[in-house]
């Protein structure tokens, strides 16, 4: 059998433990491309957050962001949108908050959260980082 297509998740698989692509897998990644084998990523991450090790990496995928909500190409074109609908994410933080889950949502216009101060340990656990040095070296 064939292979034609390799999908991929980020953390945990593709990025090593610095949260970056390393040379290694860069270089398996072109040479399936060469073999004119299509790589796609797919990660629960927002558009945002997945562009940036590909960028630092030098690397244009097309992304399934958002667990699948969006899908974006090479360029990081916008090409297909599947947003939750506003009654959704209402029963949604109804049952996360009564069971006391912490969550966050991510869109187009950025990621919200209840507890800033649980994001900000989030993000520094995840990342390493704080939100602010994210944005700061993040190219749009």
């Amino acid at each position: 059998m064939e292979i034609t297509c390799i999908a991929t998740d980020m953390d945990g698989t593709l990025l090593n433990e610095e949260r970056k692509i390393s040379e290694e897998s860069k270089k398996a990644l072109m040479l399936a491309k060469e073999a004119g084998i299509e790589i796609v990523i797919a990660t629960g991450r927002s558009p945002q957050f997945a562009q940036f090790p590909l960028q630092e990496a030098g690397v244009q995928l097309p992304v399934i962001c958002m667990n699948g909500a969006q899908i974006y190409s090479e360029k990081m074109e916008l090409l297909l949108s599947r947003p939750l609908f506003v009654e959704q994410v209402k029963q949604i933080s109804e049952v996360l908050t009564k069971k006391q889950v912490y969550f966050e949502f991510y869109t187009n216009q950025g990621h919200y959260s209840f507890d800033q101060k649980l994001a900000q340990l989030t993000w520094r656990k995840l990342l390493n980082l704080n939100r602010r040095t994210v944005f700061q070296n993040m190219k749009y």
